[in-house]
């Protein structure tokens, strides 16, 4: 079968020029994370890239729909639709669309001084494993809005305008599963509800976890792995924001700010809140009401 990098119908593919990228690296802020390349393909057959020569850029590849491959060191692997893949700067690598399975695919190559961070948090270290991922249409949008940015001309503004772009949808990606929709997130939904609903009381982590039906050992892993945080600290954290809002918009006590928050301590309440704002609450007070 014959294969082609490039020159399909329909697509969009944008390389920016070397002066243009000199000058990004060296703005002060384009230069933490930019794209050098970004493209799209419609559905594509006999569509592969080979390069025995690595890249200075991480490369990021969406599979919008279709299914193709990844080749990185010397293990090849299997990408299908809704998914992407990461090949970090500096590796020899190939991909293409599946023999006989057409692909549909959106890239970017991206440089910065934040660029191996990012490259590393998109698919947690897994270099050229698919990252399952839950189609989006602001997805989509921000893919098209930062080739269209490019298309129309490109300029230092442009680009800046795109790189800006491109932090979102990164980020975006980097945090897909809050928009998974899948058991585990509903759960913990339940539980920050469940918590919410009374941040005002003193509610213990064996009461939440059988709200939710779930052991207390298994709910503080899952909730660790879904929010980055113990149930325990989001808890307090949702506590001391309700405490903000009393202490700004109201003229209440201290003491009677902690009993509404039921903290009998009013010490500990202060302590605790210090320990959050990072200043206690009459200094907060102090500095924030008018």
């Amino acid at each position: 079968m014959k294969t082609q990098r490039e020159g399909f119908q329909g697509q969009s593919l944008i390389r920016l020029p070397s002066g243009i990228r000199e000058k990004i690296s060296k703005d002060p802020m384009s230069s933490q994370l930019y794209l050098t390349d970004i493209g799209h393909f419609p559905p594509v057959d006999a569509h592969q890239v080979v390069r025995k020569h690595p890249l200075d850029q991480q490369i990021l590849i969406y599979c919008m729909d279709g299914e193709g491959w990844c080749r990185l060191e010397e293990k090849k692997r299997t990408i299908k639709k809704n998914a992407y893949f990461v090949i970090p700067a500096g590796q020899a690598h190939a991909y293409g669309n599946t023999p006989g399975k057409s692909w549909t695919i959106y890239w970017i190559h991206f440089k910065g001084n934040q660029s191996n961070s990012m490259a590393e948090q998109l698919c947690d270290g897994r270099y050229g494993q698919a990252i399952p991922l839950i189609a989006r249409q602001e997805r989509l949008r921000l893919f098209h809005e930062i080739i269209l940015d490019l298309e129309n001309g490109i300029s230092q503004i442009s680009c800046s305008l795109a790189n800006a772009r491109l932090w979102y949808l990164l980020g975006d990606m980097v945090y897909h599963h809050r928009f998974a929709g899948d058991k585990d997130k509903s759960t913990v939904d339940k539980a920050i509800l469940y918590m919410r609903e009374r941040r005002e009381e003193m509610v213990s982590l064996d009461e939440i976890a059988a709200y939710i039906h779930l052991s207390t050992p298994y709910f503080i892993r899952l909730f660790k792995k879904q929010m980055h945080q113990t149930p325990i600290d989001y808890f307090i954290r949702l506590k001391i924001q309700r405490a903000c809002q009393y202490l700004d918009f109201t003229d209440m006590a201290i003491y009677d700010v902690a009993q509404h928050l039921g903290y009998d301590d009013a010490y500990y309440f202060s302590r605790t809140f210090k320990r959050i704002m990072g200043i206690s609450p009459v200094g907060y007070r102090t500095s924030h009401q008018h």
